[in-house]
């Protein structure tokens, strides 16, 4: 079997795949989704990928979400070879988002500090919450940030930078690690999820993702109340009717592309199919 590195193009067409049945089964049971973040700029800005995006990027409501998982569990053999990834699911995962896996391929890790997780291509799902009324939000933020900061560390005490930072930090993962004991992947999500529910409630003015968010964006409640379909790929996915305004507040003029010296991927892996017995 050929184990090749998949270039980025072909880690585009496969990611589409997933995408193209996570709107299969959206479309059927009737849950709500978006194209979010990268993904939304390409399908306003190329109607489809930006061409030198890496992954796909989609928002669920919190309780779509929750349906969409339920599905996964009750159509596990027949939706084989994908399945939902998640901190709890598989081991030295980092991140709270899930993310929907094709495991006929393997994901490899090309920072050393990050050990290899058990994933292949995917799509990322971030799920939208209640997200205050105000900018102290940010307060609820940082706390949330700081418990995945120290679930990275919890899982590798190795810089990938300089030997002494190594020094420093190893230490501090022994103690994460005796703190928070050996299943605290089965704990750290629930943990982040408490907080949302304690700090946050259904008469917000806002919503976001609180959760895991690389920018403090409050979208207005009933923002994916009008949804339509928009190219991508040749395909037709949901996006926000008001995405415009959307983008604009995450991107400020999206449109524009960036320098050359920035249209390259983003993150830090590579994809290999796996060899099959």
């Amino acid at each position: 079997m050929n184990n090749k590195e998949l270039t980025l193009d072909e880690i585009q067409q496969e990611s589409l795949k997933i995408l193209v049945k996570i709107d299969e089964i959206c479309r059927k049971i009737n849950i709500k989704y978006v194209l979010a973040y990268g993904t939304l700029i390409g399908a306003v800005r190329h109607k489809g990928f930006i061409p030198w995006d890496d992954d796909v990027d989609i928002m669920m409501p919190r309780q779509d979400f929750i349906k969409f998982q339920e599905y996964f569990s009750q159509h596990e053999e027949e939706l084989k070879p994908l399945k939902i990834c998640s901190r709890d699911n598989v081991k030295n995962y980092e991140f709270y988002i899930s993310r929907v896996s094709n495991m006929d391929f393997k994901y490899i890790n090309t920072i050393k500090r990050k050990p290899d997780i058990d994933m292949g291509t995917f799509v990322d799902i971030y799920p939208i919450d209640n997200f205050g009324n105000d900018e102290s939000a940010k307060n609820v933020v940082e706390k949330i940030a700081k418990i995945n900061k120290d679930y990275g560390l919890y899982l590798s005490g190795i810089s990938n930078t300089e030997l002494y930072k190594t020094i420093i930090k190893y230490p501090l993962h022994i103690i994460e690690r005796i703190k928070k004991g050996k299943d605290y992947q089965l704990r750290v999500n629930q943990e982040i999820d408490e907080i949302i529910k304690n700090s946050f409630s259904d008469t917000d003015k806002y919503v976001g993702v609180p959760a895991w968010i690389f920018k403090f964006v409050q979208y207005k409640r009933g923002w994916m109340d009008n949804l339509i379909e928009m190219d991508f790929e040749g395909h037709k996915f949901f996006v926000p009717e008001k995405y415009d305004e959307i983008l604009t507040l995450e991107y400020g003029d999206y449109m524009k592309l960036p320098p050359e010296n920035q249209r390259k991927p983003h993150h830090d892996y590579k994809i290999i199919r796996r060899s099959k017995a």
